[in-house]
């Protein structure tokens, strides 16, 4: 993934006073379950700039089987 060449990410330490942040949950767009070394895929919102220090990933994970140590 390339990010735009308009916008200096690196530079960016903090919010200008006046922003505002807007939290969203976003869902995998290619399915609900997802096998080993499969690729999962997010559409993320165009509503405005992201900042990708503040993104992070939550998951569960569901074992099907039998866990090998």
């Amino acid at each position: 993934m390339s990010l735009p060449k308009e916008i200096n990410y690196s530079k960016t330490s903090s919010l200008p006073k006046g922003t505002s942040t807007l939290s969203c949950v976003v869902s995998p767009a290619n399915g609900a379950s997802f096998g080993e070394s499969q690729q999962i895929q997010f559409n993320l919102p165009s509503r405005s700039y992201l900042v990708p220090e503040s993104m992070y990933l939550r998951y569960k994970i569901n074992f099907a089987g039998v866990l090998r140590m």
